[in-house]
C-alpha cells in the first residue's frame, strides 16, 4: 500500500470567480458568502470538520483532512469543472496555502527524516 499522509492545520482562501475575475473572500461572517462557504465545507468534509475563519484576511484553517479529503480539496482548486460549486453567477474555489502532514515512514535508505534527523525527529 502506498503512503497516504493525514494533513493538519490547512490554510485555505475561498475565492469566488465571476466571468473569469477572482474575488477573494474578505472574512465577513455576517454575509451569505460566509454561510455558503461553511455549507460547502460541511457538505464535502462532514459536519464534524473543525475549522477557524480568520476575520481579517478571509482565510480558513481546517484542523484535519485525510489523504482522500485533501485530494478532493485539491480537485476543487485545480479543476473546478470536475467539482462545480456554483454560487449565483459565480463559482467557488479554494486556494490552498500552508499545511502540515504526517512524516513518511522510514524507507531503510538512510535518507528519510527518521535517519537524517530532520523535522525534529529524535530516536528513542
Amino acid at each position: 500500500m502506498t503512503y497516504q499522509p493525514n494533513h493538519y492545520n490547512i490554510f485555505i482562501q475561498p475565492i469566488f470567480v465571476t466571468d473569469g475575475i477572482e474575488n477573494r473572500f474578505e472574512g465577513d461572517v455576517k454575509t451569505d458568502e460566509y454561510r455558503f462557504i461553511v455549507r460547502v465545507l460541511h457538505d464535502y468534509f462532514g459536519l464534524n470538520l473543525e475549522f477557524k475563519a480568520a476575520l481579517k484576511n478571509g482565510n480558513f484553517e481546517l484542523a484535519f483532512l485525510s489523504y482522500e479529503q485533501m485530494k478532493i480539496l485539491r480537485g476543487i482548486y485545480e479543476d473546478t469543472l470536475e467539482y462545480p460549486i456554483k454560487y449565483g453567477r459565480s463559482y467557488l474555489k479554494f486556494e490552498i496555502g500552508a499545511y502540515c502532514y504526517d512524516k513518511p515512514p522510514c524507507d531503510q535508505n538512510c535518507d528519510c527524516c527518521e535517519c537524517l534527523g530532520c523535522c525534529g525527529y529524535e530516536k528513542n
